[in-house]
């Protein structure tokens, strides 16, 4: 996959900013289950280093993860909430920490409104030896706050690489990312008639699917890094709460072709031909 020249120059301008923390990754499974953040607070806490539109922070107590204010009219102070999707400020456009109250089982998302449209992500450094070809992601999509509306919601999935550094102010809205519908999630249209209205609940289970999909065509090299990101719209009507919870993710190198299999196979037979007599 050839890199977009402009998400280069664009990060490596970043890179004037105070360099974000990037999660080193070298091979197995990755899991985050979100479950660091906090569980309750009604006053917000304030993402650092979020003093304008489009430049992002670490998320506290998550901190290689970051979130910004996309667009919106509204203050630049940009924070995350403790919800359980049930309370009067669950319709408010904001970045929420989801989940039963005081429950330490979280999930991170967001309510898209005027004022705030909010993105997220992380970015991966590719510490191993190995050029990766491509990446597989599962994760569990959660509704916390439900829609009115005939249309589909979703928090739109993007990708995409450098190998200068990540800046804060860059990923989250960086239009050279290539979107991925396949990891897109999303609140299917109508979701409060299946749900007995367009409140909150006390507990996502039943309006939880799980989400897979795998990036092929990559060439993931040694020393760079792949950065992923979720963003919210906003869109008309009541906004769907979409979180996402139980995030794998895991990295593939190329498999060797079948010509060469055949030629090592054939080179193993005769050497043992040799062997034998």
């Amino acid at each position: 996959m050839k890199r977009s020249v402009s998400l280069l120059a664009l990060l490596t301008a970043a890179a004037a900013h105070v360099a974000t923390a990037q999660i080193n990754y070298s091979g197995g499974t990755y899991v985050e289950n979100f479950n660091s953040i906090f569980s309750t607070d009604g006053t917000g806490t304030a993402v650092p280093g979020t003093t304008a539109i489009g430049l992002q922070g670490a998320i506290p107590t998550l901190t290689t993860w970051q979130a910004a204010r996309v667009s919106g009219s509204g203050a630049t102070t940009f924070a995350i909430f403790g919800d359980w999707g049930g309370s009067a400020a669950s319709g408010t456009g904001r970045l929420y920490s989801y989940g039963l109250p005081a429950s330490t089982e979280r999930a991170l998302g967001s309510v898209a409104s005027g004022t705030t449209t909010v993105g997220f992500g992380t970015s991966f450094l590719n510490t191993s030896a190995d050029t990766y070809s491509s990446v597989s992601f599962t994760f569990d999509r959660e509704i916390w706050r439900t829609q009115n509306t005939a249309a589909d919601q979703s928090l739109s999935f993007a990708y995409g690489f450098t190998s200068s550094g990540i800046g804060t102010g860059s990923f989250i809205t960086n239009s050279a990312m290539t979107a991925y519908p396949a990891l897109d999630a999303t609140s299917p249209s109508f979701y409060a008639s299946l749900n007995g209205g367009a409140g909150g609940f006390t507990d996502p289970s039943t309006n939880m699917v799980t989400v897979s999909a795998t990036i092929t065509g990559l060439n993931w090299a040694p020393g760079d890094s792949l950065i992923i990101r979720w963003n919210d719209a906003n869109d008309i009507g009541n906004d769907a709460g979409i979180a996402i919870d139980n995030l794998r993710m895991v990295a593939n190198i190329p498999e060797p072709a079948s010509g060469l299999l055949l030629g090592l196979g054939l080179t193993t037979f005769a050497f043992l031909r040799r062997v034998r007599r």
